[in-house]
């Protein structure tokens, strides 16, 4: 499934002299400056129903995500589920770098409905491509294991829930994940909604990032972890 802090620099009793020190705070701050600006090339936007960003954001989806079962059965079965989602009032961030997309965040709202036997019946054949692409005993074990996810979440009242979360490779390591992650948490909170997503168990990382934003793990299943952010 789903910018840098600046920085507060102390140089107190500097033995080099205030000329180091000066030194040192300029280019801290040229540092900061190169950063943000980093961050501040790339874009959050809302993409509605059929837009050409969905296509895109599609593409990138399968490509990041190649362990999933969405991605799986292939870019048309993901663009599919957007065009659905979108549809149904769901909310799908795509993260922009002069109209490219870089990065996507799925959140499904805990007000609206979609079907999810409509996503699961859609290009019958694309199971198929699942199978070649995971392997027959990968596939049923991962589809178990998000059933046992999905029922989990369902016992959570007014919790939106990430699906996908993704960010291009070339990109990585700008603070853009967290970009996405605070633009749905926002809006999430505007709703009245928190938030709720799962994760494997060995994405340390991925963890790490989500408790740094206020996420605490809810619950396990055999391959995943449950995480949580409430209304504060």
């Amino acid at each position: 499934m789903f910018g840098s802090p600046s920085r507060i620099f102390e140089n107190r009793n500097d033995p080099l002299g205030a000329h180091q020190a000066w030194h040192s705070v300029c280019d801290a701050s040229n540092k900061d400056s190169a950063e943000l600006a980093a961050v501040t090339r790339y874009f959050v936007l809302v993409a509605d129903q059929n837009s050409s960003y969905l296509n895109a954001a599609a593409r990138l989806h399968e490509m990041c995500l190649r362990d999933t079962v969405t991605s799986a059965r292939g870019q048309r079965n993901i663009q599919y589920s957007y065009n659905h989602l979108t549809h149904h009032g769901h909310t799908v961030y795509v993260l922009t770098e002069e109209e490219t997309v870089v990065g996507g965040l799925v959140v499904v709202a805990s007000n609206r409905r979609y079907s999810p036997l409509a996503l699961l019946l859609h290009r019958p054949e694309s199971w198929i491509l699942a199978i070649r692409r995971l392997g027959f005993s990968d596939l049923f074990s991962k589809l178990r294991d998000l059933l046992a996810v999905r029922r989990q979440a369902r016992t959570l009242k007014n919790h939106d829930y990430i699906v996908a979360l993704f960010v291009d490779e070339g990109v990585r390591r700008q603070g853009l994940a967290r970009q996405l992650l605070e633009r749905a948490i926002n809006d999430s909170s505007a709703r009245g909604a928190g938030l709720t997503v799962d994760t494997a168990l060995s994405n340390v990382a991925a963890q790490t990032l989500y408790a740094s934003l206020g996420f605490v793990g809810r619950s396990r299943t055999s391959r995943s972890v449950i995480l949580t952010r409430s209304l504060e």
